[in-house]
């Protein structure tokens, strides 16, 4: 008998550990910091032309995803979208992570190549549309979109470059639908098991 009431005692210990457990961390609402996932899309222009992100190099996958490029990245080979894992990212720490360098009158490439403030030519920042002079401390945030411009464009041509950047950064926040056949890399990426890509640390 004694042991059938410590077997009963133990179970609703277990039991209520379980409900405990369960309520602290699987109730959890998407954007709590254990679930913080943004996107941001982005282009850079330098001299009229659209520098090309769809490289490997700077791309994350479960091996590179570490230091740098732990909370803040890109993958599945989309040179236009950076991803979130933690609020306060600003786009200064993106670049650190790309090993480039961007500041109010110079953006330098990870091979060194610097484009700085010179002979008319001026680099420009655009955040939704807006210019702004944050540069390196422009805080991240879900939707944004991102223009860098360096060179001699007028205005109209700014406004070309602003409307090339992708819109596909509330697709994969899930606040808009996506358009017949996209295709959603990133589920695919979580699919084949790259699950830590997709998901904070």
């Amino acid at each position: 008998m004694k042991n059938l009431v410590f077997l009963i005692g133990v179970i609703v210990i277990l039991a209520i550990g379980a409900a405990a457990i369960y309520f602290t961390y699987g109730t959890q609402k998407p954007g709590t910091p254990a679930e913080f996932h943004e996107h941001v899309n982005f282009a850079v222009y330098l001299n009229g032309a659209i520098y090309s992100f769809n490289q490997s190099k700077y791309m994350t996958n479960e091996s590179t995803e570490v230091g740098k490029k732990q909370f803040v990245h890109m993958h599945d080979m989309d040179g236009g979208l950076i991803h979130l894992h933690e609020p306060g990212i600003t786009i200064g720490r993106f670049f650190d992570s790309l090993d480039m360098k961007l500041n109010s009158t110079c953006f330098v490439l990870d091979n060194g190549t610097s484009y700085c403030n010179s002979n008319g030519n001026t680099l420009k920042m655009f955040v939704n549309g807006v210019q702004s002079s944050d540069f390196d401390s422009l805080q991240l945030h879900d939707l944004d979109k991102v223009l860098i411009s360096y060179g001699n464009d007028s205005s109209q041509a700014l406004q070309i470059q602003m409307n090339s950047i992708q819109n596909d950064a509330c697709i994969y926040s899930n606040k808009c639908p996506a358009p017949a056949g996209f295709v959603n890399n990133e589920s695919l990426t979580c699919q084949v098991g790259k699950a830590s890509i997709c998901s904070a640390k």
